[in-house]
């Protein structure tokens, strides 16, 4: 996919993951790789791109802490709730990603609501990067990158950009999330990190899930 990540974080456990992926695939087999089960997984695709993803590490941030995933050649993606909180190596990186005030998604299903986001961007050494986003919940899509799981089985919300200063403006983002316990769950995502650069994300194995928001 042309993930390289100019510095990762160092660790045994890291290392294993890393590992684990490198010896996953060459990318078009990822749908039908045998997956060690003592490893989680995220699909991600950048256009017809597909590759498969390994849990590193959680950082301790608030709330369900920040997801470090990993290809095979130390190319990373990290998710705080779902959302992009820092790239490498990809077409378009976003750094140090600030979330101010953003909602638990089960406090955005009555009404929506709004947060702000601060990052910085390269190439283009673009620093304090800021937007308000808009959360709101919406009807599952009737077309969409999902696989192996019923859009219907899911919450999905779609999160809109208003650049503010000289940012530009984001397609909109949207996400699939499992409510059917306490935990919220990301299942899945669209994001983009330039007007013309934009991933998917997909927890794999996909998993059935019932919906619920209670």
């Amino acid at each position: 996919m042309g993930f390289v990540l100019a510095s990762a974080a160092c660790s045994t456990s890291t290392s294993a993951s890393i590992e684990a992926a490198r010896s996953l695939f060459s990318p078009p087999a990822a749908d039908t790789a045998v997956l060690n089960p003592a490893y989680r997984y995220l699909r991600v695709t950048a256009g017809k791109n597909v590759a498969l993803l390994v849990l590193g590490y959680t950082d301790a941030t608030p709330g369900p802490g920040t997801e470090v995933w990993y290809s095979a050649s130390k190319e990373a993606v990290r998710l705080w709730q779902g959302r992009i909180a820092g790239t490498g190596g990809l077409k378009t990186d976003w750094h140090s990603v600030r979330f101010d005030g953003a909602p638990s998604w089960r406090s955005a299903l009555a009404g929506g609501a709004r947060y702000r986001r601060l990052r910085d961007v390269m190439p283009g050494y673009a620093t304090d990067v800021r937007e308000e986003v808009w959360v709101s919940p919406i009807a599952p899509p009737a077309s969409s990158s999902l696989k192996n799981l019923a859009p219907e089985s899911l919450q999905w919300f779609e999160e809109r950009t208003v650049p503010q200063g000289l940012a530009s403006g984001l397609p909109a983002a949207r996400f699939a999330v499992d409510l059917s316990s306490q935990q919220e769950r990301v299942v899945y995502s669209e994001q983009c990190l330039s007007p013309d650069f934009c991933i998917t994300t997909q927890i794999w194995p996909a998993t059935p899930t019932r919906l619920t928001a209670s």
